[in-house]
């Protein structure tokens, strides 16, 4: 029996440690999708379209993604999210101009409209580490 204890204690501390992790990616997640939608002025299912596209576009992992974006907002970004976030530049929406004094709009690469007010992605990335 203790051997059968053993591998049971060993599955759940695996299993706690998988929740665990499972929930930080979920909470770094949730505040990347704020960060793209302040960024843009998009909504959070907007957010969400923008960063399964990006996943999408570039095989990034979302939480990968998400990681490289909340941790240049928080100024800790290191070379691997520099990266990541230089990966993701030519993937972001750009700004379009439209007929003067209307809102600016803003589309992706393939040409996808994102509504809102986009702002350029120097703006979401401009803490991004550079190397010495």
């Amino acid at each position: 029996m203790p051997a059968e204890t053993s591998s049971t204690r060993s599955e759940l501390e695996g299993e706690l440690a998988n929740l665990r992790r499972a929930l930080e990616s979920r909470t770094e997640i949730g505040i990347a999708l704020g960060i793209l939608a302040e960024r843009y002025g998009c909504t959070s299912s907007q957010s969400w379209t923008l960063l399964t596209r990006l996943s999408s576009h570039t095989n990034i992992k979302v939480v990968q993604i998400a990681h490289a974006l909340v941790s240049s907002a928080d100024g800790r970004a290191d070379e691997q999210d520099a990266a990541t976030l230089c990966t993701l530049a030519a993937h972001l929406p750009r700004r379009t101009s439209t007929r003067p004094g209307s809102p600016a709009r803003s589309t992706d690469r393939d040409g996808q409209r994102v509504d809102g007010h986009a702002r350029p992605l120097a703006m979401a990335l401009h803490r991004a580490p550079t190397r010495d």
